[in-house]
């Protein structure tokens, strides 16, 4: 790469790196609610209290009330008769929602929302008198999440993919010429690289729909058999596969900025394969043939992995897929059966 270019994509993932950072000093939740109503945080320190509406019926959380990127859920907690709202990270409880000893009546009643809010992202949550949270937007948020936060994700992915079966390429000549009395040597490179690309929709904060671009590297193998004075060699190769992938995943965050997903879908893909035959006889080329097939289906692909966001812009993600390809053919080189398993590492852009 030239020095020009490594300069532009660096400029260009520290621009990426600044989009996708928040501003700490403007980082702040204004929340709306009764007058009076105390505000919580239960995040990395024990429970501490923040703010307290005040008789404008607003008030503001401070940037430094939690991490940038910490998903935190809206509690609603009555002790004695007293309303407070309680903004917990995933992952933490309260101890005042707690269940109490066996014959003691529980300390506090503990509305769990619904609602989530992602630190950075989110500036606005309104409670009303009895309890209701929406979101800044306006858009009512059910137990269990609804379908008002919406948001996007694009990732960006290298892989290495490994043919499940990649020793059958060399099995069937094995067998078929070596019980004809030659000697076979045949090797197989099943192992290729792999790209990916996606850009999809997230909703109901545990869903995400996404169409992207998947392209495995090429499969090639060598064969030599001889039993003198015939030598047969073959090259062939079943080339890259390429295609259209649409998905469906399920994301869960596990802690903080840590997000784990499964993902299953179909790909329609298409490859081209070949080989080149010769037959020699006494080292002097008697015959060759070249054999050329186009190959293409709609498959199934399935995966799982690991998310890490180090804003709620910008993350990286690692996991792996399995790729099916099968195709009934006509042609000379027959049908296609391949299983590839994708080891990936990635970068992820999106509002989570």
């Amino acid at each position: 790469m030239h020095s020009s270019a490594r300069i532009a994509v660096g400029g260009l993932f520290i621009a990426l790196l600044l989009v996708g950072m928040p501003d700490r000093a403007q980082a702040q939740v204004q929340v709306t609610a009764p007058s009076g109503v105390d505000i919580f945080v239960i995040a990395a320190k024990p429970k501490v209290r923040v703010a307290t509406v005040g008789t404008d019926g607003t008030a503001n959380v401070a940037a430094n009330a939690t991490a940038p990127g910490t998903e935190l859920q809206v509690v609603i907690v009555r002790c004695a008769g007293t309303m407070s709202i309680v903004l917990i990270e995933r992952g933490r409880t309260d101890p005042d929602c707690e269940n109490a000893p066996a014959g003691e009546q529980p300390r506090c009643n503990c509305d769990p929302s619904g609602v989530f809010i992602v630190w950075g992202r989110d500036t606005a949550i309104t409670v009303s008198q009895s309890g209701q949270v929406t979101l800044g937007g306006g858009q009512t948020t059910t137990a269990g999440g609804g379908f008002g936060d919406i948001g996007w994700i694009v990732d960006i992915d290298v892989a290495r993919a490994s043919q499940a079966d990649a020793d059958n390429n060399c099995d069937g000549l094995k067998q078929g010429l070596g019980a004809e009395g030659f000697n076979v040597a045949c090797t197989s490179d099943g192992t290729v690289r792999a790209f990916s690309a996606d850009v999809g929709v997230t909703f109901a904060r545990f869903f995400a729909v996404k169409v992207g671009y998947l392209s495995l590297g090429q499969v090639t193998i060598d064969a030599t058999a001889t039993r003198p004075p015939v030598t047969f060699t073959a090259d062939g190769h079943f080339g890259s596969a390429r295609g259209v992938t649409v998905v469906g995943a399920v994301r869960v965050t596990a802690a903080g900025p840590v997000v784990v997903f499964v993902e299953g879908g179909v790909w329609r893909w298409s490859a081209a394969s070949g080989s080149r035959l010769e037959v020699r006889v006494n080292n002097q080329l008697e015959a060759s043939e070249d054999l050329a097939q186009d190959n293409s289906s709609v498959d199934p692909i399935a995966g799982a992995g690991v998310e890490y966001w180090f804003t709620p812009r910008i993350g990286v993600s690692g996991g792996v897929r399995v790729a099916w390809l099968g195709a009934k053919s006509t042609g000379p080189e027959g049908d296609v059966d391949k299983r590839f398993t994708v080891l990936f590492v990635g970068l992820k852009l999106g509002w989570r």
